[in-house]
């Protein structure tokens, strides 16, 4: 390299950290697809991994405690849940729209009503009652999801 050259490279290899230390930074481009959960959405995730693990493990009688941390957390879920009721997949009228809440909440009582038995079906080592118990839950998730969820969601 010639001399000019040669100080040029050592001038560019020295400044360069300090032209990009004063260069605007750009915030990072979100894709439409990631969003924040809503309050709504956190709940329903805390209850659909707690019944997932639920499945997964339920008839194993040796994992009472696990059993109980995840029934109470998904209580928790469905009272945070309970005044988080979802808009109307259609317009409704003032009374209908009030109907539409009260039927959530409605729902949501029901699903921690049905925890609860599930609880205490695992507190007293009924197998059955609480396989039995988790199906029944499942049957009032689908109902939920098909009155109050968006289908393609």
């Amino acid at each position: 390299m010639k001399t000019s050259e040669t100080s040029l490279f050592v001038g560019f290899i020295v400044l360069s950290p300090l032209l990009l230390a004063y260069l605007p930074t750009q915030e990072p481009h979100h894709h439409e697809s990631e969003h924040e959960e809503s309050p709504l959405e956190e709940s329903m995730e805390a209850l659909k991994d707690g019944f997932k693990s639920l499945r997964r493990t339920l008839g194993n009688p040796e994992a009472q405690a696990h059993h109980l941390k995840t029934l109470h957390s998904m209580q928790d879920a469905a009272l945070e849940s309970f005044p988080l009721c979802p808009d109307p997949l259609s317009p409704l009228s003032e009374k209908e729209t009030l109907l539409w809440n009260l039927e959530y909440r409605r729902a949501m009582l029901q699903v921690c009503s049905e925890l609860c038995e599930l609880e205490l079906a695992v507190i007293e080592g009924r197998q059955d009652d609480a396989q039995s118990l988790l199906r029944a839950l499942g049957s009032i998730k689908k109902k939920g999801h098909r009155a109050y969820k968006e289908e393609d969601e």
